[in-house]
């Protein structure tokens, strides 16, 4: 697998990121920073990308998009160009966590998510305080 950084090859990663090459133009130009972004191919064929986003709170997210095998070779040409830790977001348990861990991530936050019905929360909260400035609506 080889790992290249990403040139203007909207038109190549688009399907993989499931959207279309403007799209993602119009989408990296509204982030206000320069797109680091790479690309990992089979033979002449895209099949993963890694794109790093640096977050207000000054930590580096890699976000990745295809096959989850090309994890490791596209960690590692984004550690090659940032001297900051890296950090990444999966599912626990997911193919792409897995190969998170195998190519150094640990566990930094862990999370859980929970599915209320809106009616259910709303009456469970009515006796909430609601801060300055927000709505509930239904």
């Amino acid at each position: 697998m080889e790992v290249s950084a990403f040139v203007d090859d909207y038109d190549e990663v688009a399907p993989i990121h499931g959207t279309t090459a403007d799209e993602m133009r119009i989408r990296d130009g509204a982030r206000g920073q320069p797109v680091h972004r790479w690309l990992a191919r089979d033979g002449r064929t895209v099949v993963a990308t890694a794109t790093a986003l640096l977050r207000p709170d000054s930590r580096r997210f890699l976000q990745f998009a295809g096959e989850c095998t090309a994890v490791r070779p596209l960690v590692d040409a984004a550690a090659q160009m940032f001297e900051s830790p890296l950090h990444a977001s999966a599912e626990k348990g997911s193919p792409l966590a897995q190969e998170l861990r195998r190519a150094g991530f640990a566990t930094e936050v862990a999370s859980e998510d929970f599915e209320v019905e809106f009616a259910t929360a709303r009456r469970a909260l009515r006796r909430a305080f609601l801060p300055v400035g927000f709505s509930l609506l239904p």
